[in-house]
């Protein structure tokens, strides 16, 4: 068992609340449609995540990717998620994805992104008990960047970032700091989700981001634009190696 001791810090930039996690060493194991999900214990009880060990992988990193809004049908195996999990696990010696509270098989309800954000922090706080202090890659896909970009800015460990189709407007983005690891952006231009003026307009407060790619013809789901996103995440791995 491992305890952990996280300040959260509201998107006001006010320290607001203390937690202490519980991180249970105890992992169980199911099959579910040809996938191995496993649990660990949360702050609201099992957290239900898959993960793939690589050990030819280039990359000497724990990698986690995380899905879109739980209140609207986002889960782990959402088609975006599952494109970068596969670039993650190719690439990375830990990948892996995993569903918040109260999706799937994770057990609680809905934490109104505070929830969310621990839940990733337990899931990292167990990789690295598990697999030790590798470098942490983040990736996150529309609430999912929202959350691992608040997690980058509390953590400050982070090695890489990924941020696929930030929802900027639906949260008070304009708050929050531009995080000290490299960082990729992903948008499509026609995403129907993200006013582009509020994007852009985001976007130019930051100095460091190290590739900012907008897709063409790309909707917030990237219909058809799968490969692409894969092309470009899988670049950015590589050629930002650690």
């Amino acid at each position: 068992m491992m305890f952990l001791s996280v300040g959260f810090v509201s998107d006001e930039g006010v320290f607001n609340k203390s937690v202490k996690m519980i991180i249970m060493m105890t992992v169980g194991v199911r099959e579910i449609k040809g996938l191995k999900m496993q649990t660990i214990y949360g702050l609201s009880g099992n957290i239900e995540f898959e993960q793939s060990c690589n050990n030819n992988a280039r990359c000497d990193v724990i990698a986690i990717v995380c899905h879109p809004h739980p209140l609207h049908g986002g889960s782990m195996t959402n088609k975006v998620v599952t494109t970068v999990f596969k670039v993650l696990e190719k690439n990375c010696q830990i990948a892996i994805r995993f569903n918040y509270r109260g999706v799937g098989d994770s057990a609680g309800s809905y934490g109104d992104t505070d929830g969310e954000i621990a839940d990733l922090i337990s899931v990292i706080t167990w990789a690295r008990t598990t697999y030790g202090n590798k470098h942490i890659y983040l990736a996150g896909f529309s609430f999912g960047a929202y959350i691992s970009l608040r997690v980058a800015l509390i953590l400050e460990d982070i090695d890489k970032l990924i941020s696929i189709a930030p929802v900027v407007h639906h949260h008070d983005y304009n708050n929050l700091k531009e995080p000290h690891c490299q960082w990729e952006i992903i948008v499509g231009d026609e995403d129907e989700l993200i006013l582009m003026k509020d994007f852009d307009a985001w976007y130019d407060k930051f100095a460091h981001v190290s590739s900012m790619q907008k897709i063409n013809g790309a909707s917030h789901f990237f219909h058809g634009k799968l490969i692409e996103l894969r092309n470009i995440v899988d670049e950015f791995i590589n050629t930002t190696n650690n």
